[in-house]
């Protein structure tokens, strides 16, 4: 019976060494990772104050989109850079519709939202954007940024990347 508890004693220290060694290294793993000293480090990202860049874009249906038309009408303007085939627009679109809830309930106060999508076009999701629109109800137009300017004028490197543009 000793040599069981014995057993047991051990058994149970074996575990909570084990369990203990891999939270450490998990919480080692959690740390975030040094910052990306690549060339390309979002200098170009705007920060909360800086003056957005103009663009003029098309939309799914071939009509022409710029920021001034909308700032010099007094709107605020939502731009969401947009990619249907991503997992996260997918969720607010789809499953949870917090988009097209956002567009309704701010629809009143005079604000406006543009998706903008910079997927290169070659790019497998390229081209899809007219599609998601459809199927997804969206209630506001899907901008094309092919060759990527004004994505890079904004540092917008994923989807969804937001920002909230005012009327000045």
């Amino acid at each position: 019976m000793n040599s069981r508890r014995h057993y047991g004693l051990v058994g149970t220290t074996a575990v909570a060494i084990i369990a203990f060694s891999g939270a450490s290294l998990l919480m080692g793993a959690s740390k975030p990772p040094k910052e990306r000293k690549d060339k390309d480090k979002t200098k170009s990202a705007l920060k909360v104050g800086d003056k957005a860049p103009e663009f003029k874009l098309k939309d799914t249906e071939g009509k022409e989109h710029s920021l001034s038309e909308y700032t010099k009408a007094g709107k605020v303007v939502v731009l969401e850079w947009f990619n249907p085939g991503c997992p996260f627009i997918k969720l607010h679109h789809v499953k949870q519709t917090t988009m097209n809830d956002l567009v309704r309930d701010f629809k009143e106060k005079n604000v406006v939202f543009l998706a903008i999508n910079s997927t290169n076009s070659e790019h497998p999701d390229h081209g899809k954007d007219a599609e998601a629109k459809k199927d997804w109800k969206m209630e506001y137009p899907i901008l094309s940024d092919a060759n990527g300017r004004t994505g890079h004028a904004y540092g917008a490197r994923t989807t969804p990347h937001m920002f909230v543009i005012d009327k000045e």
